[in-house]
């Protein structure tokens, strides 16, 4: 195995660019260029260091394009979707190309050299004004203006802010080619630009470009106008998740509207006579009942009526005169058939649009499959390769064999994860190290002894809050950590796993048809493959279609199935008790005797709870993003669920469900609406932290890297996204018997959603592995049956506990004591007193449990009127009772037959019976034809650094089959390398690093054919 090779040879030229042409030296040529317009195209994507700064140079390499006038009125820029030239004219630079022969250039310059600086953002962007974001543009303002906004500026040495926005502009946020460049430019085939190569799916109008692309224009994504198709740019998950929010936003809508006819009797006197009045704005059509009596109540006891919170003892009184008569609240609002069988049209018709809706996703995702051809399309993932088969030559080889397939990418990924974790934990150190420098001295990471001793000590409140260590702490845990990789250096490396990635579509579904296995069939071994189709002639490889490149976390590939089950086991112990722990702070809030409380509580608690979530989950090692994200999602998904329904309907009394009241149940689920509705949104539009770290934190790092770093912007997170959605559908659910009115706010909460969290995505989110389906599939699966069938179930409870008041007839008692009684005393803090009348036709009640819920004897399941201990319905509410009890049996039943079939097919059919098995048709693409040819590449994604860190010898292949590029620097990727941080990685001997080797067309037809690799 040949050791790495870091680049070290300079281009023959670099040459610093010209400035843009004038105003009017731009309305001079507009007449010449705009009738070469194609031909300025192709002269704009050669490098921009190539550009002379020279009249004779420019007569080489053609005109600049022209810049917009000054006076052009700005439009956005970025928000352009079309990129015509008149738009976008403005001038782009690159870096040099390795494949343009230089000896012409060096003809015009005398082979004079000017020096690159990377910290000039502009001088390898070039950004108008009109394209750059508001941030930036406030920064710009901000920095001539407040010499405290820009400190950077006074240091020495060369730190530039406007680099940082440019850095976040063009490798942080998502970009894409002017449509006009990708369709007339042409790019020399090997270079770096070769996202917008082939163009064969005409509704992909934007292509996007790689994070850091420089040698062809790009622009950012416009939030208002780019279009569903092209988020599944982002990934399968991204295009589904919008749709989907789309799609339940009407649901809810149009649920909305068939709960009408219930809001409106709810706010009518036939429902409740009392005065309204103190009824909130936005209540009006909830089921609040203010038309209540006191009644005589003979054997009712207050410790029946003693609830933690106060207003709930309110509803116990006693006669003035006479302490043993007892009074207690009587509510007289009651529910009909009617009302329950709009509820049941409502629920049927959710579930049903829901289903249909899961049946067009999965159509959808196959359309969106097909329509986005990535690298999992062509590739597969082999499980159980022997642990000496390091030879990328022996893999392409051997799979060769089936029908003639062709190589184009190998990738050997050894077991090294120590080793990884270690070199990332050293450069971590050493960072450290140079953030202590003094200023005006220049780092050199070769004599890290000399650097300490011109480091500075932490500042004292780092070292309490932060735990920041001393200089010399760091050097002396960055050598016990190269001493720990020497050792780790003396031993080869075991394969893990291979990656192959083939030509065509059909060449990788030819492999996993022939080699893929059930679980019973790896297990047993009892299936028969001949030996032609064994590794080695004896080896029965077990295949399987990978996760796309960007979301396999390299580093846990080797982690054992006995370790990642004990971490998933002891996450989900800790998210229960953080379970536990937020349903008693909820609790606390609502002893305070408030709505508002509860609620300023719940909402806290969500904002918390997913950056808890996140710390727990990141513990586990999983082995890719999707099934990091749906971990996660199931984690919040339990706990907000809990916390904003479920507890709330604990710990508010059963009494005070519909009272009219201050701190009723109702009152805190409409507040709970109104947080979800604004709160959420509003922290993801104004992106606080982020605005903090680019406007205050950014401009005072003492580097440019943790300058750079500041703005690199946080991950969108579909678990998060997906969660939210999932909260407001299951409050709704929950309480839409009581709160139809619900069904609204969900629609404009999920309307709002769909806007943020795509402006959150295209202007906000930094670098993001593109995210498969594996959430969407699990909310169709099991999330979204598991919340109708709770809505089911509530409802017909709902409907049951009507009317809230916990009374009954009482035909054994006499009410001939109370005829005489004029005022009550009731019972609470502060005492209160209320006129009475009791007349001769007036009944006698008595205390029963209306809540078959939390019955005395138990959950009464289905809630039917036969389970009334005391009978407290109308003939009406049995009557509906009797529709929405069987209905939820029904409802429970078909979420049981999804959830065994689910589990059928995810285990016993796939275990035992199921091999691989093609969705869609396959593509005539072939994979170096396509727009974004990314390969397996071994690489820690870590969020502390600018860009991800890559784990092996990328001699063997071109910059093409890497998604990402640093362009700051000549040579962007031996900076981020590992394989280059000690010298004794770089023996030829070893086998320590993942092997990747690359095959161009022509050679993988020639080893198809029978050739030589």
């Amino acid at each position: 195995m040949d050791g790495p090779v870091k680049n070290t040879e300079k281009e023959e030229l670099q040459v610093d660019t010209i400035p843009n042409p004038s105003a009017d030296e731009s309305e001079d040529n507009e007449a010449d260029i705009s009738g070469k317009n194609s031909e300025n195209l192709n002269s704009s994507c050669l490098d921009a260091e190539k550009k002379m700064a020279s009249e004779d140079a420019e007569e080489v390499l053609g005109e600049p394009p022209v810049n917009p006038s000054p006076d052009e009125p700005e439009d956005g820029g970025s928000e352009n979707p079309t990129g015509s030239p008149e738009e976008n004219s403005g001038e782009f630079k690159g870096t040099p190309d390795p494949e343009e022969p230089a000896d012409l250039l060096s003809e015009k310059i005398d082979n004079e050299t000017v020096e690159f600086n990377p910290n000039q953002a502009d001088q390898y962007y070039d950004d108008q004004l009109n394209e750059m974001t508001y941030g930036r543009r406030l920064a710009r303002y901000w920095a001539t203006r407040y010499d405290c906004y820009d400190p950077s500026k006074k240091k020495e040495g060369d730190i530039k802010l406007d680099a940082a926005w440019a850095y976040f502009e063009h490798s942080a946020l998502a970009r894409h080619f002017l449509q006009d460049s990708a369709a007339s430019v042409e790019i020399p085939q090997g270079t770096r630009s070769r996202s917008f190569l082939s163009r064969t799916n005409e509704k992909d109008q934007l292509i996007r470009a790689e994070y850091g692309e420089r040698e062809v224009k790009t622009q950012l994504y416009s939030f208002l106008k780019t279009p569903e198709r092209e988020l599944g740019d982002f990934g399968l998950g991204v295009g589904l998740y919008f749709w989907t929010l789309k799609v339940l936003a009407i649901i809810c809508l149009i649920a909305g509207f068939l709960s009408i006819p219930n809001m409106i009797y709810f706010n009518s006197s036939e429902y409740d006579s009392g005065d309204r009045s103190s009824v909130p704005f936005g209540l009006g059509n909830a089921a609040i009942c203010t038309d209540t009596d006191w009644v005589p109540c003979p054997t009712c006891k207050k410790s029946d009526w003693k609830f933690p919170r106060y207003n709930t003892v309110r509803r116990y009184a006693t006669a003035t005169s006479d302490e043993s008569l007892i009074f207690a609240l009587r509510n007289n609002c009651n529910i009909n058939h009617t009302e329950a069988a709009w509820a049941f049209a409502t629920l049927i018709f959710v579930v049903v649009s829901v289903i249909i809706m899961s049946l067009v996703s999965r159509r959808r995702e196959v359309r969106l499959d097909e329509s986005q051809q990535t690298t999992t399309d062509y590739s597969i993932e082999v499980t159980n390769p022997p642990p000496d088969a390091v030879n990328p030559e022996e893999w392409n080889l051997f799979f060769s064999q089936f029908d003639g397939a062709q190589v184009v990418a190998v990738t050997v990924a050894l077991d090294n994860e120590e080793l990884i974790r270690t070199l990332v934990k050293r450069r971590k150190l050493i960072r450290s190290i140079k953030a202590l420098l003094k200023d005006g001295v220049k780092f050199d990471q070769d004599n890290l002894n000399e650097m300490v001793a011109q480091c500075e000590d932490a500042p004292t409140w780092k070292k309490y809050l932060l735990f920041a260590s001393d200089a010399k702490t760091y050097l002396e845990r960055v050598k016990a950590l190269e001493k720990e990789v020497q050792e780790l250096t003396e031993k080869d490396s075991s394969v893990n796993c291979v990656f192959c990635t083939f030509q065509t579509e059909q060449n990788q579904r030819a492999v996993l048809t022939t080699l893929s296995t059930s679980g019973y069939e790896r297990t047993c071994g009892s299936r028969s493959i001949p030996d032609a189709f064994k590794f080695r002639g004896e080896h029965v490889l077990h295949v399987a279609e990978p996760k796309e490149p960007s979301a396999v976390i390299w580093h846990n590939l080797d982690t054992k199935a006995s370790i990642f089950i004990i971490q998933v086991i002891v996450a989900f112990v800790v998210v229960f008790v953080a379970i536990g722990l937020g349903a008693f702070l909820i609790y606390l809030a609502g002893n305070k005797g408030s709505a508002l409380w509860t609620t300023v509580t719940i909402t806290a608690i969500n904002q918390v709870v997913p950056r808890i979530c996140k710390f727990i989950n990141n513990l586990e090692a999983h082995k890719a993003n999707g099934s990091r994200e749906a971990s996660l999602y199931v984690k919040m998904t339990l706990f907000k669920w809990i916390n904003t329904a479920i507890i709330t309907n604990i710990i508010y009394p059963f009494v005070a469900t519909i009272d009219g009241g201050p701190e009723t149940l109702t009152r805190v689920v409409k507040s709970i609406f109104i947080a979800e509705l604004v709160t959420n949104p509003s922290l993801l539009l104004l992106d606080i932290w982020g605005q903090i770290q680019r406007h205050y934190l950014g401009p005072r790092a003492n580097s440019q890297e943790r300058m750079n770093l500041r703005f690199r912007g946080a991950r969108f997170s579909l678990a998060l996204r997906y969660t939210e959605v999932t909260k407001i559908l299951f409050l709704t659910f929950f309480y839409s018997a009581l709160y139809p009115g619900g069904f609204f706010f969900a629609a404009a909460s999920l309307t709002i959603n769909y806007f943020v969290d795509k402006f959150s995505l295209l202007r906000t989110c930094g670098q993001t592995p593109a995210m498969g389906n594996a959430i969407a599939q699990f909310s169709r699966s099991y999330l979204f049956p598991a919340a109708f069938a709770i809505y089911a179930v509530m409802l017909a409870y709902s409907y049951s506990g009507w009317p809230y008041d916990n009374l009954c007839n009482d035909t054994n008692q006499s009410i001939e004591k109370y005829l005489n009684v004029k005022t009550i005393s009731i019972s609470g803090e502060p005492s209160m007193e209320e006129t009475v009348s009791v007349s001769t036709n007036d009944m006698a009640y008595q205390y029963c449990l209306q809540d078959m819920l939390h019955s005395t004897h138990g959950v009464k399941f289905p809630p039917l009127p036969k389970f009334q201990e005391l009978k407290w319905m109308t003939d009406s509410q049995e009557g509906a009772l009797r529709l929405l009890g069987w209905g939820s049996v029904g409802i429970l039943v078909l979420t049981a037959v999804v959830f065994l079939r689910k589990l059928y097919v995810q285990t016993i059919r796939k275990f035992i019976i199921d091999t691989y098995r093609p969705t869609g048709k396959s593509s005539e693409e072939r994979f170096l034809d396509l727009k974004n040819h990314y390969g397996y590449i071994p690489s820690v994604d870590d969020p502390t650094f600018e860009y991800p860190l890559l784990a092996c010898n990328i001699s063997g292949f071109g910059e093409e089959f890497l998604s990402w590029s640093d362009p700051s620097i000549e040579y962007p990727y031996d900076k981020h390398n590992l394989i280059y941080d000690m010298p004794c990685l770089a023996r030829d001997d070893a086998q320590i690093f993942s092997i990747v080797k690359t095959w161009t067309a022509t050679e993988a037809e020639g080893v198809a054919a029978g050739g030589s690799t």
